[in-house]
């Protein structure tokens, strides 16, 4: 592909991306293109990832449209490689990935459970949490809470595990999980992990799926930054 048939595929997908975030944005319509993607960066978490990159790609589209029919040499073309990024940052930000591909057939477990069942679902499946129903609402059993209940519990280093899920909840910090609807994309959940630790919050170990991302929902799925490390499209 020569350098002005990359040009104007570029531009085609530049064109793309503003109709979507015209048509996303209350007031949209009546914006430029830089306050169209610093609007976007505030409310979408797919751009506020991309953020750099399109801050990028919109001064090498300046440069192409304004030297478009001119005699003047452009300055400036997108390469192959790069125009491969940036349609797939579009592709993404038009259909982003969601949540809904995290969802799988979850083993639940009650406040009356054994904890011995527990351990030995977390050990059989490598898991490092389970997810709860505690009175109607979604909780999150994690290792760091068992072993907090272990550290308080265990005399001169021995006991046995009569313990039930209940004994060992107690143990857990507030604020180990979030729960988000299958619809949110998997940028929320980045988002989610990095701003716990951005803030110096307690860590989120776990994001947990509903069909709207209330608490009082069947739980979906669960999503951990494990599954996050290679975040693709699909």
């Amino acid at each position: 592909m020569d350098a002005r048939e990359r040009t104007y595929q570029f531009l085609d997908e530049f064109k793309k991306l503003e109709e979507h975030l015209k048509n996303n944005i209350p007031g949209g319509l009546a914006m430029k293109t830089a306050e169209l993607i610093e609007e976007a960066v505030h409310s979408n978490s797919v751009v506020r990832y991309y953020q750099n990159s399109l801050r990028k790609y919109r001064k090498l589209r300046n440069v192409l449209v304004h030297h478009r029919g001119k005699k003047d040499p452009v300055i400036a073309i997108p390469t192959e490689e790069a125009l491969a990024e940036f349609r797939e940052i579009v592709s993404t930000i038009i259909r982003p990935p969601t949540l809904d591909r995290f969802r799988k057939n979850l083993r639940i477990f009650t406040l009356e459970d054994p904890l011995a069942d527990v351990l030995r679902h977390m050990g059989d499946n490598d898991y490092s949490q389970v997810v709860v129903l505690n009175n109607g609402k979604i909780d999150l059993l994690t290792v760091e809470g068992i072993t907090r209940w272990l550290a308080a519990h265990i005399p001169d280093g021995i006991m046995e595990l009569t313990a039930t899920v209940a004994d060992v909840l107690k143990y857990e910090e507030t604020g180990s999980f979030v729960v988000l609807s299958r619809k949110a994309t998997i940028y929320d959940a980045v988002e989610v992990f990095s701003s716990s630790l951005r803030q110096g919050k307690p860590r989120v170990f776990a994001v947990i799926i509903t069909e709207n991302g209330r608490d009082t929902e069947y739980p979906l799925g669960i999503v951990t930054p494990w599954d996050l490390l290679n975040l693709q499209r699909t």
